[in-house]
């Protein structure tokens, strides 16, 4: 090699003395390994953004009562809970990280999916004509020269009104956007209402607030449960995929664990931008190209919504394919004991009987308890039952908003550009405060930021429940994601 040795006056060469090593990678590098997981959490959470805050909307608008979406949005992180120890000890057990985590994303794009083919079908439509409302059949599910006379009477009749008063003319007055004696939340409603409603042949008919389908309830409860087996199904094989991606990013931290928000930091900002813009997007969906009645003027078409998440989540797919799951294969180090010294006979007899009787007791205690019981008496602690207590609590809390926030915007008149613009505002304020938050905990210290939270978080629903305007819940967003 040029220059590795050097020739001195007396013919003697000697080696030159070694290289200096490169100088180590700058601060401002960008890690590799610290970007895919960024990406990765951008996209999958833009995703899950794009699609599953509306789902309560959307199952709403199919005839769905509060009970029936609470459900099948509320099951999806209780089935997370119960399968997340199969698939740990699953990937643990095989060491196939990467795999596992492109199955459970495969998963979540289908079964997602799945949910926007199966609706109930259309019994009737419901219009308004400018005095009464009115019952009519879907004009594409009976031929019209097989029609009556009547019907097509009725239905001309309808159509004519509809085209003399147009959404510009009609206000809330001409038209109302709520059925008469509508209550805030509740959905669907009784079609008694109607002038040619009858009893006897329109007893289970019901109709979303803001829909002109008209359907039968025992075609909704079908379509529910037939949602629930594939939301319950579909969570199952997706469950493993955040966890996996979360164990694949602490790996590359290393003992840096502390910039781990700084990674996830990226899916609250994927899940805003997606949920801004796809809620301007939603305000302007409102061509429905197979739908059975005239749209009511507040029908959004969700299928955009679907469309996006599968996008999205195809990208974090792609994002996951880069992941390196090296941790499984490195071998734990070894661990050098130092030698016991010498013991007598009669100590080495008193330690095997020892040794003995604890071994039995534990058998016989863990004969008897379950191991999950064994977890719960850690909670019997004081401070660890409050901490259990607040993270109920405070679950509890973000669950009724997650899920019936948008829908009780709604019936206050809310449209979708309002979701979007709350959404983004929530959470921009989670990043701010995620760079402000230890400056904070150092100010006032743990206990006391907890508290100020708890407070908030009280304060919230007061505020919710006060809520008249749908767009002062901009305020409450901001709050609620610092």
């Amino acid at each position: 090699m040029m220059g590795s040795y050097q020739q001195e006056d007396g013919g003697e060469t000697k080696p030159s003395p070694p290289r200096p090593p490169p100088p180590p990678p700058s601060k401002m590098s960008v890690n590799q390994d610290l970007l895919i997981s960024k990406t990765f959490y951008f996209f999958f959470f833009a995703a899950f953004g794009s699609l599953f805050p509306l789902l309560a909307v959307y199952f709403k608008q199919l005839g769905m009562n509060p009970t029936q979406s609470g459900m099948l949005i509320g099951i999806r992180p209780l089935v997370e809970f119960l399968s997340a120890p199969f698939w740990g000890s699953m990937a643990d057990r095989f060491h196939k990280g990467k795999i596992l985590l492109l199955f459970s994303l495969f998963s979540w794009i289908v079964f997602t999916l799945s949910l926007a083919f199966i609706q109930p079908p259309a019994a009737s439509c419901v219009q308004f004509n400018d005095t009464h409302h009115l019952l009519y059949m879907p004009e594409d599910e009976v031929p019209r020269e097989k029609r009556s006379i009547g019907e097509m009477d009725e239905i001309d009749a309808v159509a004519s009104r509809w085209d003399e008063f147009t959404v510009e003319k009609r206000n809330r007055e001409k038209h109302p956007l709520l059925p008469p004696g509508h209550v805030v939340g509740k959905s669907p409603n009784s079609l008694e209402y109607t002038l040619n409603y009858d009893k006897e042949h329109h007893i289970s008919y019901v109709s979303p607030p803001f829909s002109s389908i008209v359907y039968k309830w025992e075609d909704v409860q079908s379509v529910f449960f037939l949602l629930l087996l594939l939301v319950v199904l579909g969570e199952f094989f997706s469950a493993p995929a955040i966890t996996l991606a979360d164990s694949a990013t602490l790996a590359y931290l290393g003992d840096d664990t502390d910039n781990y928000g700084r990674q996830r930091m990226f899916g609250s900002l994927g899940w805003g931008l997606s949920m801004f813009f796809l809620g301007l997007a939603l305000d302007q969906s409102t061509a429905f190209p197979d739908h059975p009645c005239r749209p009511h003027e507040k029908e959004r078409n969700y299928t955009i919504c679907f469309a996006t998440f599968s996008v999205l989540m195809s990208c974090a797919f792609i994002a996951s394919t880069q992941f390196r799951f090296d941790f499984y294969d490195m071998a734990p180090p070894a661990i050098t004991e130092p030698e016991p010294e010498p013991r007598t006979k009669r100590e080495l007899i008193y330690e095997q009987h020892a040794a003995a009787v604890q071994s039995t007791v534990f058998a016989q205690t863990t004969r008897r308890l379950p191991e999950w019981f064994t977890v719960l008496r850690t909670f019997a602690n004081l401070r660890y039952g409050a901490f259990l207590y607040v993270t109920w609590f405070m679950g509890f809390g973000i669950g009724l908003v997650f899920t019936f926030l948008f829908w009780h915007l709604q019936d206050l008149g809310g449209t979708p550009t309002i979701f979007g613009v709350a959404s983004v505002i929530n959470h921009v304020s989670e990043i701010f405060a995620y760079f402000f938050s230890f400056r904070l905990i150092r100010q006032i210290g743990h206990l006391k930021l907890l508290c100020v939270g708890l407070f908030g978080n009280v304060c919230r629903f007061l505020y919710i429940s006060w809520l008249r305007n749908p767009w002062w819940v901009l305020p409450f967003e901001f709050i609620q994601g610092g």
